[in-house]
């Protein structure tokens, strides 16, 4: 009976950081509002669920002393999900002020001098044909971003993204000299 104490422990760390990992994964991958949305309900819950498991736990730690070195054990693993915790915060948090763009030429020709600007400056120096490359741009508050580079010995300029501002980060992808449909 007494090692159900610790196992319920365990359990209930394992569980909730695999979900929170799947959660951050999704969002990540995605950048989607709902599932934003889902992880900050899902630390609300997971805060409560824990903190009554690790107070019976403690209770159990006081009473109990013949299992008393499982029980701490079971309570610091416990309580390695708050550091995991803060620092998927803080992920989230560079994500949440991050445009992830791909870049892809579709154009016949070989793009060189590829300059991002606006939010934060970036470069890529050539781009063949069919062709992608990520770029993350911070967003250190209200901004545009705009692409110059250089088509067939010619300078090109078209605008990638008209206004951004803090918290509005996300994903999507933009082709060079191609039709752009953002998906949000």
């Amino acid at each position: 009976m007494k090692n159900i104490n610790v196992k319920i422990g365990l359990y209930t760390a394992l569980i909730s950081f695999i979900l929170g990992t799947c959660l951050l994964g999704l969002y990540y991958q995605t950048s989607s509002d709902e599932y934003l949305g889902i992880g900050l309900l899902f630390v609300v819950i997971t805060i409560i669920i824990n903190s009554g498991v690790l107070l019976f736990l403690i209770y159990k730690l006081i009473i109990d002393k013949k299992n008393r070195k499982k029980l701490l054990l079971t309570c610091f693993i416990m309580l390695l999900n708050i550091p995991i915790m803060l620092f998927y915060y803080s992920f989230v948090d560079v994500i949440l002020n991050t445009m992830r763009i791909k870049f892809t030429n579709t154009t016949p020709t070989v793009l060189t001098d590829i300059k991002i600007s606006g939010c934060e400056t970036k470069h890529i120096d050539k781009l063949e044909p069919g062709k992608s490359k990520t770029v993350w741009i911070g967003i250190p508050g209200d901004c545009s971003i705009d692409i110059y580079y250089i088509s067939n010995n010619k300078k090109e300029h078209r605008s990638v993204y008209g206004y951004t501002t803090k918290n509005s980060g996300m994903k999507f992808e933009y082709n060079i000299g191609g039709v752009n449909n953002f998906s949000y």
